[in-house]
């Protein structure tokens, strides 16, 4: 076993879940299971908090990220000049994804200059005080039943972990309940549901931050980690294999995927208001 997975579990043994209001009963969706996701990922960004400075050698914070993004959006590029070349060579799922491809470019783009302009040198050594153990990629199926049970982390291990400001744990399971929740109500039902859906991303933030306070120098992480179109970048890596959904399923998809700005404006200000964090908006992609 890597001596550095070896030392996490050390840290997060013996568990128990540190909020009683929380069921720990198999998580199914509901409000018991955000709380003791919040609950969890909480615990272990307190118990290895530090990290970085245990392990000196490992990579850390958002340099992992931004080197992904940057990779992630040359190749989007690759595949959309591609198919301008010999349009009639791909299918029309192509056509539909990539035509999408200007404005979430240019979003992915803009990200990487917010994270350049909001984290310098200066700032890096107070940023690595506050890194902790996160997931590379966090799972859908994170929760281990059997492990609470006997008194262990019920996060299952990911083939590889990685040690970062701990809101990228937050962002990725957010950006789940926001694109999960989207999905499920349509662009009809979108708006009548969109309260829930607030709902349920401020409900996680709360219990989360009753545990571990979330610090301001996170929050433009945070925000950037939220903005960043995943999702349309997925779509594009998925270019070369047959994609599940339809065309018109494609265009919904994406055109969710653009309609998250108000959404995750919402949860700025909310983050803003809370905690009393400046967290400078993307203007143009929260109108």
């Amino acid at each position: 076993m890597d001596s550095f997975i070896r030392w996490v579990r050390t840290q997060l043994e013996p568990f128990a879940v540190p909020d009683d209001n929380v069921s720990a009963s198999e998580p199914d969706g509901s409000t018991a299971d955000r709380r003791l996701l919040a609950a969890v990922l909480a615990d272990l960004h307190l118990r290895t908090q530090g990290a970085a400075e245990i392990w000196t050698s490992r990579r850390v914070l958002f340099t992992q990220m931004v080197e992904r993004w940057y990779k992630t959006l040359k190749q989007a590029h690759s595949w959309y000049q591609k198919v301008m070349e010999r349009p009639d060579a791909y299918p029309v799922e192509a056509h539909v994804v990539l035509h999408y491809h200007t404005y979430f470019q240019h979003l992915g783009q803009t990200v990487l200059y917010y994270l350049q302009d909001h984290y310098n040198k200066k700032s890096y050594s107070y940023l690595r005080e506050l890194a902790s153990v996160v997931y590379d990629r966090m799972p859908y199926d994170w929760f281990d039943a059997e492990a609470l049970t006997s008194g262990r982390m019920p996060l299952r291990y990911p083939e590889r972990l990685a040690i970062d400001l701990p809101v990228r744990d937050l962002a990725a399971w957010l950006r789940q309940t926001l694109e999960s929740g989207e999905r499920s109500t349509g662009l009809e039902g979108a708006s009548a549901k969109g309260e829930m859906i607030d709902e349920a991303l401020f409900d996680m933030i709360r219990h989360y931050s009753a545990i571990r306070p979330l610090n301001r120098q996170e929050s433009p992480y945070l925000y950037t980690l939220l903005v960043f179109p995943e999702t349309y970048m997925e779509l594009v890596s998925n270019l070369s294999r047959t994609l599940e959904e339809d065309p018109a399923g494609l265009h919904r998809v994406l055109e969710q995927e653009k309609r998250r700005g108000k959404t995750i404006a919402r949860l700025r200000q909310l983050i803003e208001k809370t905690y009393h964090h400046d967290i400078e908006p993307i203007s143009w992609f929260e109108s």
